[in-house]
């Protein structure tokens, strides 16, 4: 567990227990973190990954695990926040009954809302990864939302801003260790503008300008898709703005906003990995051309000039310090 301030974070991994005791310890952090009980198929080995990140303003949970059920009874809750849920489920269909509606299901990719404080059955039947973001409710009430009415309506909250909302979450979630609690803060301000927005009613939209958060928090989710799409030899823009569903237009006004582009934000990251690579002692048997053409670089003279342009120095250089 990590504490910045008022914000915590906590990390549970089952990998890291024993096969024997795992069941037990997923039981265990259910009941005393989640306040839920799981109930985990004997037929299944059972896995779980949680990642939670909490401040004053959100708690957001990641979960990724094996089919389960779980449910939180009327003494769970009165241990539990009266925040307002919106979760997205990933990789399988999702089962859902609360105590004011009958069962439904959503499917992959899906937003639904419920409520923290009353009784809940979820169930998943396959493989699974599950984001969460709770938010106080006298804090979206501060914003002329009524709860009540979105969880009247069925909790179906499917929308491109709590889609977004979720991955910039499990960015901030994965990445909160490595920020300083003034960035940390921003980014839950952030993503606080964007559930705020994508709940409220048409009409309210008009009097909220989240603009500048919206923009933010794409910024941030395009640069951890191409952080992990780096290499791929059909990295462009066209697919990156695919992937996130926007306009190769809106996507260069989202790098220009930064004061850089897709294709030099692109290029950078890739010197920057070839000096990584370059300043690693363990890699120094490897030749510096097959580390430029490692890091997506065909042209060597090319990779060199782009090299000292941004470090000042040659490969080389780098390479014999």
């Amino acid at each position: 567990m990590r504490q910045l301030g008022a914000m915590e974070q906590k990390q549970f991994f089952s990998s890291d227990i024993k096969a024997v005791l795992r069941r037990q310890a997923i039981e265990e952090i259910f009941e005393s973190h989640l306040k839920m009980s799981i109930d985990l198929p004997e037929q299944v080995p059972a896995t779980m990954r949680l990642s939670a990140y909490s401040c004053s303003q959100l708690n957001l949970l990641s979960i990724s695990g094996t089919p389960a059920q779980a449910t939180r009874s009327v003494n769970q809750t009165f241990q539990s926040p009266d925040d307002l849920v919106l979760c997205v489920t990933y990789a399988a269909d999702v089962c859902i009954k609360t105590s004011r509606s009958a069962e439904q299901v959503f499917q992959s990719g899906d937003a639904h809302v419920w409520k923290a404080d009353k009784e809940f059955l979820c169930k998943v039947n396959k493989n699974f990864t599950t984001t969460m973001i709770g938010v106080p409710t006298h804090l979206i009430e501060g914003y002329g939302i009524d709860p009540q009415q979105i969880l009247d309506q069925g909790g179906i909250a499917s929308s491109a801003e709590l889609r977004l909302a979720a991955r910039y979450s499990r960015i901030l979630i994965d990445e909160s260790e490595h920020l300083g609690m003034e960035t940390a803060a921003q980014t839950v301000s952030h993503l606080h503008d964007l559930i705020t927005f994508a709940l409220a009613r048409e009409k309210d939209r008009l009097h909220m300008d989240i603009s500048d958060s919206a923009r933010a928090a794409r910024f941030v989710s395009l640069k951890k898709d191409i952080s992990s799409h780096l290499l791929d030899e059909n990295l462009n823009a066209a697919s990156i703005a695919a992937r996130h569903g926007i306009s190769q237009r809106y996507l260069r006004d989202i790098f220009a906003s930064e004061q850089t582009s897709f294709s030099k934000y692109v290029l950078e990251q890739k010197l920057r990995l070839a000096h990584r690579k370059l300043s690693d002692p363990k890699l120094r048997q490897l030749n510096i051309s097959v580390i430029a053409y490692g890091c997506g670089f065909g042209d060597l003279s090319y990779f060199t000039r782009s090299f000292k342009r941004l470090y000042g120095a040659t490969p080389s250089d780098v390479r014999n310090r």
